[in-house]
């Protein structure tokens, strides 16, 4: 869908859809939210996006729109070793304490304290910078790419400019959210550095895990009451600030009222996007693991995988419009009628054929 003028929107309503003075320029009441066939129609919109016609052009430029989001989302899960702990080699104190390089690393931090906490202070800044730019590139990235998906073109330059106000809008959410959250991960980590230091010295490698338990502890259960907060905002309030736009107060107000009139369907919908986001971390997994690894670098990854990054944002926007027909964001191509049946052989298009030539009748 091309743009007709700079301010040109694709999702405004037609004029006869527009509510009465009366509405205050509201959209009607949404509906009852319904999860219903929205997987099917959601394969059928991914299909029509990246493979009628596969377009590798296409692929590459919906993969840096996706790499975009992923940005301040953390992406899926790639193969890490952070489960893969290396042995601590060398001899041990007594048998039982941290082995010799373990407890040289202790001691050196112990004896430069102060240099370790200026610097984790000045790492701390840098890392804020850095989050609340990725931040603003993923606000940008989210908006771009439920607008590519739902308009069937990844026409970067278009999108970003149309999605400015839903993305600045959405990243607002985005810092409030970090906002909640970036205090409690302050706390919960001088709470783990104050522990750390406080273990005595020559303890064992336990006796350290037993004093970061705590602040990590507290840390996961922030993270958990967070989660549905930010599902909500990813999966409901980005399609409705790009569908409505009028800032982030008034579609927070309405995805609140989705969730008051729809609560079950909304935690199903959880449910379902808990399923997806499992099956797609494991097919990213393999995706990584059949390129040797290739699949793994930023912008080729997203494009390896591009299908199911379509084909989730297209799961939520099918959902989505089962609230109503105003609530619509998937620009699905005009039904055209099939083409005329060609007539039986030996037929014309208006009766038998006039051949073989009979003779006249005499």
């Amino acid at each position: 869908m091309q743009s007709a003028s700079p301010g040109f929107n694709p999702y405004a309503p037609p004029v006869a859809s527009v509510p009465p003075p009366g509405g205050a320029g509201e959209p009607p009441r949404p509906g009852s939210l319904n999860v219903d066939g929205a997987i099917g129609r959601a394969y059928d919109t991914m299909r029509a996006f990246l493979l009628q016609p596969f377009n590798l052009g296409k692929w590459f430029a919906f993969g840096f729109i996706v790499w975009l989001c992923d940005l301040g989302e953390g992406g899926q899960g790639l193969p890490t070793n952070v489960f893969n702990i290396p042995g601590l080699g060398g001899g041990s104190h007594g048998g039982s304490g941290p082995s010799a390089d373990f407890g040289d690393l202790l001691d050196w931090l112990r004896d430069h304290e102060a240099t370790v906490l200026g610097a984790a202070v000045a790492g701390g800044v840098v890392v804020l910078a850095l989050g609340v730019l990725f931040l603003w590139l993923s606000a940008r990235g989210t908006m771009m790419a439920l607008r590519a998906v739902a308009l069937n073109h990844t026409r970067v330059g278009e999108h970003w400019n149309e999605t400015r106000e839903a993305a600045w809008s959405y990243f607002g959410f985005r810092m409030l959210l970090a906002a909640i959250g970036f205090p409690a991960l302050v706390g919960t980590v001088v709470w783990g550095v104050y522990a750390f230091f406080r273990v005595p010295s020559g303890a064992d490698l336990l006796d350290y895990v037993w004093a970061l338990a705590p602040p990590i502890g507290v840390l996961l259960v922030v993270s958990l009451l967070l989660a549905p907060i930010h599902f909500l905002g990813r999966n409901l309030l980005a399609p409705l600030l790009l569908r409505f736009g009028g800032g982030l107060r008034a579609n927070w107000a309405r995805t609140m009222g989705i969730v008051r009139t729809s609560f079950g369907a909304v935690v199903l919908f959880l449910l379902v996007r808990m399923a997806i986001a499992l099956v797609q971390g494991i097919a990213e997994v393999i995706a990584v693991y059949a390129t040797c690894c290739i699949g793994a670098f930023p912008v080729v990854h997203q494009t390896v995988v591009a299908p199911f990054h379509a084909f989730e944002r297209a799961y939520t926007l099918r959902v989505l419009e089962s609230l109503g027909p105003e609530y619509k964001l998937v620009a699905d191509a005009p039904w055209q009628p099939p083409p005329p049946a060609a007539p039986p052989y030996g037929q014309g298009p208006y009766g038998p054929a006039p051949y073989p030539p009979y003779p006249p009748p005499r």
